[in-house]
């Protein structure tokens, strides 16, 4: 039964009719331990990471799969699910439940704290890892090598690596599909399955990181005297490393993100990675441990999960982002065209679901709360730059 051009609402409508060919479909992936060339047909639409893109690089693929395949992806991800926690480090907190992004930036945003404030004679360095298009360069090998690492039965072995090995893709651009083609490595961003695969297989730095330090080869760092010590974060493809400032520490990590980088076919973007170090190193020694890691130094890292990373005091600018997201969300609408009742309800979760994401690890500034104020009731009266209206309500 070829259902490429079918869509889930169509199987929901008439599963009285077609709800037994489809049951009988999924029964033969799971008894042949194949899945058919027809159901992992893939259709990639390419959406932009920024406004106004104009390389290839700031597009982002997502495929579109097919509707029974993702029927079959999801049955596998509640076979995997229940063991993640299992399996997965806590310091690895995407896909597991129970576990939450905002506690890895909490984390974070308390090491910085701490080392920034560092004056002894032991410094320490911050290291915030890119990788370059992380799902789709990953080796089907090693993909397969680390689900028999964990064990993981060899029935659902061979329906996963199917699931990866069969796929054809074709692209979606100017209103049509180019020629299909079939990828001889990498995942696909939009299949449910593959999210977990993927931390599956990032678990394998975090084992080569927590090997070094229990060598004592790696020294990680402590947010406080009594605390816990902290060596690496992920959040699926998003790296944090904590060290040590010294040259042996930074030849182990170069080492183990070397060795990792050759058995998964990852690729570090050395631009985009950034290294913060204590304020006790000085610049002689900051040169020679950025010429061994071969990233560059920087006195801020940015955001982490979309958390602003702050390493002194908080202030507008930090923030700022929050209240151009709250506008952008408004200037959708038009506010003329919807009543008072609805753009009251449209505010709410708008500002709402943006603000209240960061202020679980910080309190925004006055000014940003200020403004995200005086946004919601130009919107609520209907008012704008160039058309002035009256607000009858404070």
């Amino acid at each position: 039964m070829k259902t490429n051009l079918l869509h889930a609402g169509f199987f929901q409508r008439f599963w009285i009719i077609v709800g037994d060919s489809v049951r009988e479909e999924i029964k033969k992936v799971f008894r042949d331990r194949k899945i058919p060339e027809y159901l992992n047909s893939t259709n990639i639409v390419l959406t932009p990471k920024v406004q106004g893109p104009e390389t290839i690089g700031s597009y982002r693929p997502i495929s579109l799969c097919n509707s029974i395949y993702k029927i079959i992806s999801k049955v596998l991800v509640g076979r995997i699910c229940p063991y993640l926690d299992k399996i997965i480090s806590p310091c690895q907190a995407a896909f597991v439940l129970g576990r939450r992004g905002v506690d890895n930036a909490i984390i974070v945003q308390e090491v910085i704290h701490t080392t920034g404030k560092t004056r002894g004679k032991v410094g320490y360095m911050t290291l915030k890892i890119d990788l370059e298009k992380a799902y789709d360069k990953l080796e089907w090998s090693f993909t397969r090598s680390m689900l028999s690492r964990f064990n993981l039965p060899n029935n659902l072995i061979e329906i996963i690596m199917s699931c990866i090995t069969t796929v054809t893709t074709s692209i979606l651009f100017n209103g049509g599909s180019l020629e299909p083609f079939s990828p001889t490595r990498g995942i696909r961003q939009g299949d449910p399955l593959f999210p977990y695969i993927f931390i599956m297989c990032m678990e394998y730095l975090g084992q080569l990181i927590q090997e070094k330090c229990e060598e004592g080869l790696w020294k990680p760092v402590k947010a406080s005297r009594s605390g816990p010590l902290f060596s690496h974060l992920f959040f699926a493809d998003d790296l944090v490393l904590f060290a040590k400032a010294n040259a042996k520490n930074c030849m182990v990590i170069r080492d183990v993100l070397e060795k990792f980088c050759t058995e998964s076919g990852q690729t570090i973007s050395s631009s985009k990675s950034r290294v913060f170090f204590s304020p006790n190193i000085c610049q002689v020694e900051e040169e020679a441990f950025l010429s061994i890691l071969g990233f560059q130094a920087s006195n801020c890292l940015g955001k982490y999960l979309g958390f602003p990373i702050r390493h002194r005091g908080g202030s507008n600018q930090d923030f700022n982002f929050v209240l151009d997201k709250v506008k952008t969300k408004l200037a959708g609408w038009k506010a003329n065209l919807l009543s008072m009742a609805r753009r009251s309800v449209l505010i709410q979760v708008a500002s709402s679901t943006i603000s209240s994401y960061v202020m679980q690890s910080s309190m925004l500034p006055g000014k940003v709360l200020e403004g995200m104020d005086r946004v919601n009731r130009n919107f609520l009266w209907g008012s704008s730059d160039n058309n002035k209206k009256m607000h009858w309500v404070g």
